[in-house]
C-alpha cells in the first residue's frame, strides 16, 4: 500500500464495525472488510482519504495536509457523500449495494454489502484458456442492464475496468468503484492521474473539463474491458491512438472463437471519437447479442427499499391491574365528587365507568404518541427530501454549466455561482463560454476571478492567456502562460503557446526551449515539432529541420505544411526526388495549396519535364489567379516553345500584378521582338529599365536594336 496510515485492526466505527483487513486502496480512499457488530455480517466499507493532499493524525481523524487543501478536501469529501447517497438509490444485482453512510474521523465512510467472489481481472487470468463465448455472455448481459440503470439517472460508472468488476462464483458479475467522485476531486484539484486508467479510459475522459463525457464514454471502457477477455491484452491507451491507431481489430484477433457480431460490437464501443461510438445500451444492446437472443431485457428482481412505521402494542385485554391503578389514581383526585364514599362500597356500574374512561384516556394518549412520531417522522423525510432534491438540483446545475454550450451553460453557471460563489471552476467554466461567444472583457473578468479564488488555478490563467495573446497584448499573455507553468509544470499548451509568442517576436532560442519542453510533456504533439523544425530551419540546422518535420508527419499523416516544408529542404539540397515526393504528397493531402504545385513545377522546369511544369503552374494559377511568379515562369516556357502569344499574355498577367518586375516587362519584349513587333519591344525593355536602372539584359536589348 501507499504512505497512507490506515484505520487498524478491530477499529471501531461508528459503534457499528469493526474493521477487519484493508481489501484495496485508490487514490481517493481505502477499503476495508470489516464486520457488523449489530448483525453479525461482513461489510466492506470505503473511507474518504485522499492520497494527494489527505492525511491521518494520531487520533485516526482524516484532515487536509495544509490549510490552501482545505476547499478541495471538503469538496471531495461532498462528492463523496454525495456519491454514495446516489449509489444507495440502486438496486440491481449488478450494482454493488451501498447500505448506508456516515460521518466520523473528520471525514465519510461507506457501508456497502462485501460482495464474495473475484475480480473479474483475477477471473480470466485463473481460467488459464479464453473464455467461452458464453460465459462472456453470462457477464456482459448483466452489466448492461446496470449501466442502462444508472444512465437513466444521469449517472456514470467513469471507471470501468476488468479489476473494477467481481465476479461472483455462479458468473454473475457487480460493478464496483464508482468514479464520479473522484471526477469531482480531480477536476477541483486536476489531479488527473487518478481518474483515467490506461487502455479503459476514453480519450475525452482525459480532459478535466468533462462536458463531452456521457454514457458513450462507460461503453467505451467497457468495450475496453472486453476486449482484454477476447484478446488477453488491454487495447492501446487511447491518446495515443488519437493519431495512429495501432490496436488490432477484436474482429481480426479473436475471429475464430467468438460471434462476429459480438467482436464488430467491441470494436464499435473502442472507437477514438465518441460520437462514433454506440450511443447507449440500448443501442449497444442488440449489437452484442446473438441474432434472436436477448433481443428483450430478461426479467430482474431487484430489491426495493421500504419504511416500517412503528407498531405501538396495547396491553393485553385480559390484564386489569393497569386499569385499576388508574381507577385509584382518579379516584384519589375525584374526592370531592364521590363525597367520601369508600373504594371498597364501589359497586360495579361505578368501577365500570372509571375503568371504560381509564382506557379511553390511554387510547387518547397513545394515539397522540402514535400521531406525534407521525408527524415527526414526515417532517424528517420531507426535509430530507427537500435537501436531496436541493443538492441534485445544485448537482444538475453544475452539470449543465460543464457540459452545456452556449447560453445554456451560461444561465447555469450563474445559477450554480448563486449557490457556490466560492467555486473557481464554476467562474473558469462560464468563462470558456463567453469567450466561445466573442465576450472576451466577460471571460477575462471571470478568468480572473476564478484566479482570486484559487490562485493555483493553471488553467484560468492559460485561458486568459489565450484571449491576450488573441488581442495581442502578448507581454500579458506571456504573463499568464508562465504562471499556468510555475503552477503546473507539465502544462505542455502553456508552453507551446508561449513558445509561440517569443517566435512570432523572433525570441528564437526561447521559443526553442519552449517547443523542446512541450515535446518533452507531450511527444505526440506534432505541431510543437513542425514550430521548432521552422525555427531550426530559419537557422540552416538543415538536418534538425528535418528531423522534426519527419517527426510531425508520423505523428499526423496528413500535416501538409510539414511535406512542403521538408520537401523546400529537399529542394534547396538539389535531393529533387524526395522534394518532388513531398510536394506530391502537400498536395494529394491539400489540393489547394497553390505553393506547393508551383514549386513543383520549377522542378519539372529544370528537369526540362515541360509539360507537367505548365500542369502544375497552371493548377497554381487557378488556386490563386494572382500569383505573379506562376504567370511569369509558364510564360517563359511558352516563350521557350516558340508559343510567343500565350507567353506574351502570361508576362501580361504578371506585370499586371507585379508592375515592378521588371524581368517579366523585358521577356515581354523579347516576344514582342520574336513576333516582329519592334516598338513595342522597345517600349518593354524601356520600362524594364525606368523599373531597374540596373538590369543589364534591358540594355543590351536595346543597343542590339540600336533603340538606346
Amino acid at each position: 500500500m501507499d504512505g497512507r496510515l490506515a484505520l487498524p485492526k478491530n477499529t471501531l466505527l461508528d459503534g457499528s464495525y469493526r474493521i477487519e483487513r484493508i481489501i484495496g486502496s485508490g487514490g481517493f480512499g481505502i477499503t476495508y472488510e470489516a464486520e457488523d457488530i449489530h448483525l453479525e455480517t461482513k461489510v466492506a466499507i470505503k473511507e474518504y482519504y485522499p492520497e494527494e493532499f489527505g492525511q491521518r493524525d494520531a487520533s485516526l481523524r482524516v484532515r487536509p495536509t495544509a490549510e490552501k487543501q482545505k476547499v478541495t478536501f471538503d469538496w471531495g469529501r461532498t462528492s463523496f457523500l454525495q456519491e454514495a447517497r446516489t449509489l444507495a438509490r440502486f438496486r440491481h444485482p449488478s450494482v454493488v449495494q451501498v447500505t448506508r453512510v456516515f460521518e466520523a474521523n473528520s471525514t465519510a465512510y461507506m457501508v456497502m454489502v462485501f460482495e464474495e467472489g473475484q475480480t473479474f481481472e483475477a477471473w480470466l487470468k485463473r481460467l488459464g484458456r479464453a473464455p467461452t463465448q458464453e460465459e462472456l455472455d453470462r457477464i456482459v448481459w448483466p452489466l448492461l442492464g446496470a449501466l442502462e440503470m444508472i444512465h437513466a439517472e444521469n449517472f456514470l460508472h467513469r471507471d470501468i475496468a476488468p479489476d473494477n468488476i467481481i465476479v461472483r462464483a455462479d458468473v454473475t458479475p457487480v460493478l464496483l468503484d464508482f468514479g464520479s467522485a473522484r471526477r469531482a476531486v480531480a477536476e477541483r484539484s486536476r489531479a488527473l492521474t487518478g481518474i483515467v486508467k490506461a487502455g479503459y479510459s476514453p480519450h475525452e475522459q482525459y480532459s478535466t473539463d468533462s462536458r463531452l463525457q456521457g454514457p458513450w464514454s462507460d461503453i467505451y471502457a467497457l468495450g475496453g474491458t472486453l476486449y482484454r477477455a477476447v484478446s488477453g491484452q488491454a487495447p492501446e491507451e487511447a491518446t495515443l491512438r488519437v493519431d495512429q491507431d495501432r490496436t488490432p481489430p477484436a474482429a481480426e484477433i479473436a475471429k475464430e472463437t467468438y460471434r462476429p457480431g459480438f467482436l464488430a460490437a467491441i470494436d464499435a464501443c473502442l472507437k477514438v471519437r465518441y460520437a462514433e461510438r454506440p450511443q447507449s445500451v440500448a443501442q449497444l444492446r442488440p449489437m452484442l447479442c446473438a441474432p434472436g437472443h436477448f433481443l428483450t431485457r430478461p426479467r430482474v428482481e431487484t430489491r426495493k427499499t421500504g419504511t416500517t412505521k412503528p407498531t405501538l402494542v396495547p396491553a393485553a385485554r385480559g390484564s386489569t391491574k393497569s386499569w385499576w391503578a388508574v381507577a385509584a389514581v382518579i379516584a384519589v383526585v375525584s374526592g370531592g365528587l364521590f363525597g367520601g364514599l369508600q373504594y371498597a362500597r364501589w359497586d360495579a356500574e361505578v368501577r365500570g365507568r372509571v375503568e371504560a374512561e381509564a382506557r379511553r384516556k390511554a387510547e387518547q394518549d397513545l394515539q397522540r404518541q402514535t400521531d406525534a412520531a407521525a408527524a415527526i417522522k414526515k417532517a424528517g423525510e420531507e426535509a430530507q427530501a427537500r435537501a436531496e432534491a436541493q443538492e441534485r438540483r445544485r448537482a444538475k446545475t453544475i452539470e449543465d454549466c460543464q457540459y452545456k454550450s452556449g447560453d445554456d451553460a451560461i444561465a447555469a453557471c450563474n445559477e450554480a455561482i448563486r449557490d457556490d460563489p466560492t467555486n473557481a471552476n464554476l467562474y473558469n467554466y462560464r468563462g470558456i463560454e463567453y469567450r466561445g461567444k466573442g465576450e472576451f472583457d466577460r471571460a477575462i473578468v471571470d478568468y480572473t476571478k476564478a484566479i482570486e479564488i484559487d490562485p493555483r488555478h493553471a488553467k484560468a490563467y492559460y485561458n486568459r492567456g489565450l484571449i491576450y495573446a488573441n488581442r495581442k497584448e502578448l507581454d500579458r499573455a506571456i504573463a499568464d502562460y508562465t504562471k499556468a507553468i510555475e503552477i503546473n509544470p507539465k502544462y505542455a499548451n502553456a508552453y507551446f503557446n508561449r513558445g509561440f509568442i517569443y517566435d512570432d517576436r523572433k525570441e528564437f532560442d526561447r521559443a526553442l526551449v519552449d517547443y523542446t519542453k512541450a515535446i518533452e510533456i507531450d511527444p505526440r504533439d506534432a505541431k510543437a515539432y513542425y514550430n521548432r523544425g521552422l525555427i531550426y530551419a530559419n537557422r540552416k540546422e538543415i538536418d534538425r529541420a528535418i528531423a522534426d518535420y519527419t517527426k510531425a508527419i508520423e505523428i499526423d499523416p496528413r500535416y501538409a505544411k510539414a511535406y512542403f516544408n521538408r520537401g523546400f529542404i529537399y529542394d534547396d539540397r538539389k535531393e529533387l526526388d524526395r522534394a518532388i515526393a513531398d510536394y506530391t504528397k502537400a498536395i494529394e493531402i491539400d489540393p489547394r495549396d497553390a505553393k506547393a504545385y508551383y514549386n513543383r513545377g520549377l522542378i519539372y522546369a529544370n528537369r526540362k519535364e515541360i509539360e507537367h511544369a505548365i500542369a502544375d503552374y497552371t493548377k497554381a494559377i487557378e488556386i490563386d489567379p494572382r500569383h505573379a511568379k506562376a504567370y511569369y515562369n509558364r510564360g517563359n516556357l511558352y516563350d521557350d516553345g516558340k508559343e510567343f502569344n500565350r507567353a506574351i499574355a502570361d508576362y501580361t498577367n504578371a506585370i499586371e500584378i507585379d508592375p515592378r518586375d521588371a524581368k517579366a516587362y523585358n521577356n515581354r519584349g523579347l516576344a514582342y521582338e520574336h513576333k516582329g513587333n519592334r516598338a513595342r519591344a522597345i517600349a518593354d525593355y524601356r520600362k524594364a529599365l525606368e523599373v531597374d536602372p540596373a538590369s543589364q539584359s534591358p540594355k543590351t536589348n536595346l543597343k542590339r536594336l540600336k533603340a538606346n
